[in-house]
């Protein structure tokens, strides 16, 4: 085969994959915006302290073990906003918008997640 004819040829099979990928990626999108989950969840030290719908906004305070943390839920999903932990590591997190996403802060003992809409009783994984 000459040389042209193979640049000719994998210029086509690129073609084909960045379609296929544009394609998978935008028929994920929908799914994705639908599987956008029930609820914000936030525990603390592994007891539920407050559960919220995702498609409300909400302005909130947890006490956690070393202070008080400001949850916020809006469009842009939920986030810390302010912490009273040292490094404030949640607060940099920044929003978790999507089903099993979370915010961790370890020095208060709260985990703040987005809980998805069917999780009910299902397992997170299978081992066999």
């Amino acid at each position: 085969m000459p040389a042209s004819n193979a640049v000719r040829l994998l210029g086509i099979i690129d073609i084909l994959i960045a379609v296929a990928i544009a394609a998978s990626a935008v028929a994920f999108f929908p799914v994705m915006r639908t599987n956008c989950s029930a609820a914000v969840l936030v525990r603390c030290d592994n007891k539920v302290v407050a559960r919220y719908p995702c498609d409300r906004g909400a302005v909130f305070r947890v006490q956690g073990a070393e202070g008080p943390l400001d949850i916020t839920i809006d469009r842009e999903g939920a986030a810390v906003v302010h912490a009273a932990c040292r490094n404030r590591i949640c607060v940099h997190t920044g929003h978790i918008r999507y089903p099993c996403q979370k915010i961790i802060c370890a020095p208060n003992h709260v985990v703040i997640e987005i809980e998805s809409a069917n999780a009910g009783n299902a397992p997170d994984a299978v081992a066999r």
